[in-house]
Formats: C-alpha cells, sequence, structure tokens
C-alpha cells in the first residue's frame, strides 16, 4: 500500500515530468514479491484509478502532456499487468517444484537412515552385526589410547544363538 500512495504522491507533485507517469508502475512490480495474484490485480486497479485521478485533475488540464503520452500510459499498464502476472504464475511454479523436491529429498534422507541402520543390525535380533562391531571398536580403543575413557571387553560366542 505504501509502494502506491508514494507512487501517486510523486506524480501529484511532479506532474510537469512526461517519464513520471511511469512511476505509477512501481506497486505493480513491487507486489510480484508477494506471489498472490489478488495483490497484483489490486495494484492493477489502484494503477488505473490513480491514473484517471491524475488525468482528470492534473493531467487533462495541463497543454505539456500530449494527448498520445496520455493514451500510451494506458497499453502500459496493461502490458506491466501482463508481466506482472506472468512473473507471479511462474514463480508460484517455481515454489511448487521446489517444495516438491524438498520433499523427495526428506524422504530419500529417512530412507537413507532406515538403510544405513538395517546394513548395521542384524535382522532377526536386531543387534549389531560383525562389521557394525569392528567399527565402533576401533573408534573405541582410539578413545581408549587418547585417555578420554577406560574401556573393557567381553566377548561371548554364543553357539547356534539363533535356533
Amino acid at each position: 500500500m505504501r509502494s502506491r500512495t508514494f507512487s501517486f504522491i510523486i506524480i501529484f507533485v511532479n506532474y510537469d515530468v512526461n517519464a513520471v507517469l511511469l512511476t505509477l508502475l512501481f506497486p505493480i512490480f513491487v507486489s510480484i514479491f508477494y506471489f498472490q495474484r489478488s495483490r497484483i490485480i489490486f495494484a492493477i486497479a489502484l494503477t488505473f484509478l490513480s491514473f484517471i485521478v491524475l488525468y482528470s485533475e492534473r493531467l487533462h488540464p495541463m497543454s505539456d502532456y500530449m494527448p498520445r503520452d496520455l493514451i500510451a500510459m494506458i497499453p502500459i499498464i496493461g502490458f506491466a499487468a501482463y508481466i506482472s502476472i506472468g512473473i507471479t504464475k511462474r514463480g508460484i511454479e517455481i515454489l511448487k517444484h521446489l517444495k516438491s523436491a524438498t520433499e523427495v529429498k526428506q524422504e530419500l534422507m529417512i530412507k537413507n537412515i532406515i538403510m544405513d541402520k538395517l546394513s548395521k543390525t542384524d535382522a532377526l535380533t536386531d543387534l549389531y552385526n560383525h562389521i557394525t562391531f569392528h567399527e565402533y571398536l576401533e573408534k573405541l580403543i582410539e578413545q581408549s589410547e587418547c585417555g578420554y575413557l577406560s574401556i573393557h571387553l567381553a566377548v561371548l560366542d554364543i553357539d547356534n544363538f539363533k535356533k
């Protein structure tokens, strides 16, 4: 809302500058950043309303503006509106793709964690397997040698444990 008011005030105060009419486009382009079509349509409506008010109050009585300048503003505003809606539509598509890619990445991370756990444990007993035992044993021995903790190891071999 501030951008619309700001551009209207600039034009109302500096009505004698021909290019100042282009600042009417400022609210339309600012509304792109919200990725909401309703805000863009609201900005377009306010831009047209501002143009009509400016034309009836300031621009029409002044001879500095050529009729072609004033008529040219209508397609310029329309073109800016078309571009803004297109940018917003594409931005929304990109956000949807990003969201789906993030969800897929999260699913893959969860599956990777599950696969890592399954590769380190025995399916029947849910205890760590032989390879994982040696990985942790090496780390524990390193920590013991560095003096971080003392280690005691007891190994049991139970024949036919799975039966």
